[in-house]
């Protein structure tokens, strides 16, 4: 099936992730409720907003869920990274709820050429990219706190949109889960301590709330995927993981997953979108250049000509 024609069909009606703020342990998968599709991916152009090559426009009011506190959908900004959840009405994507996407909200342990650090974690910055300063224009130090937008790759988060906020009361990382070897549970490079995930399967996507540490987190609370409602489809903009040793791969950071047969198998990691239903494949819609970060990119891709199907 033709993906657009998919999407036509499915009633997206998901629910916000960052209203996990209120739990104190980890929250098991949702069961039941309506089927739906999640959209995740960056912002390349406004008006209303442009994810994944869709035009999402949205009802005058509606507020943008972030673990930072709502905001107004007047002040989404290409480069940050996003959920939406939306219903497609006579052909239109109309956003039902919009979830900003940031990866990371921490403390900066180490700053260097080719980026910053934070709990652990790495985050690549382009080479005339920006920290944007809410409050001061100084440089950034250690110890400053930084909110990100950004999609993982590998072990670390390719940067759109990099804030320096003030500090907060807790520090976030959302991202695949792995289990290692040690059985010591990691987002990215970002080791969890605290409460564990003890229903967490490797390449689940963590919303992990705690207190930063060097390169932990301590946990307060963990919730197991970015959507609390059955999802039908989901069609995420990010770089695949590489087979683990049971064949499983991923999505970085979606929770989407898939297994592969060929074990030994190396899978093109470059970043494109994406598109599975639960239990099926995950089929790559098209690739993407790195360029597409760029908050001044004005096109769009048109998934309605993939021809791709979503899932078998």
């Amino acid at each position: 099936m033709n993906v657009y024609k998919f999407l036509s069909t499915v009633v997206i009606a998901l629910t916000s992730f960052t209203g996990v703020t209120t739990f104190a342990d980890e929250i098991e998968p949702s069961e039941g409720g309506i089927i739906g599709t999640g959209i995740m991916g960056t912002i390349i152009k406004l008006g209303s907003i442009y994810v994944n090559g869709q035009h999402i426009e949205f009802k005058r009011g509606l507020e943008v869920s972030s673990a930072l506190g709502p905001r107004r959908t007047t002040n989404l900004v290409p480069g940050e990274t996003v959920i939406v959840s939306a219903t497609l009405q006579k052909g239109v994507w109309q956003a039902e709820h919009i979830d900003l996407y940031q990866p990371i909200i921490g403390p900066v342990t180490k700053i260097s050429e080719s980026g910053l650090t934070v709990m652990g974690s790495n985050i690549t910055l382009s080479g005339d990219q920006a920290v944007l300063g809410t409050h001061t224009t100084a440089p950034l130090k250690i110890g400053d706190w930084i909110a990100v937008s950004g999609l993982w790759r590998d072990n670390h988060i390719v940067a759109s949109r990099v804030e320096r906020v003030g500090q907060q009361s807790s520090a976030w990382v959302v991202g695949s889960y792995s289990l290692h070897d040690d059985g010591s549970h990691y987002v990215g490079n970002t080791k969890i301590t605290g409460i564990s995930p003890r229903h967490a399967k490797n390449g689940d996507a963590l919303i992990v709330k705690g207190t930063a540490i060097k390169n932990t987190i301590e946990a307060s609370s963990i919730a197991i995927g970015l959507f609390k409602t059955t999802i039908g489809a989901t069609i995420v903009e990010g770089y695949l993981s590489q087979p683990d040793i049971s064949g499983l791969y991923t999505v970085l950071g979606s929770g989407m997953t898939a297994f592969v047969e060929d074990k030994e198998m190396s899978i093109n990691s470059n970043r494109g979108i994406f598109c599975a239903t639960p239990g099926g494949k995950i089929n790559r819609i098209t690739s993407l250049q790195e360029e597409l970060f760029s908050p001044h990119l004005s096109g769009a891709i048109d998934l309605s000509v993939a021809g791709q199907t979503c899932g078998e």
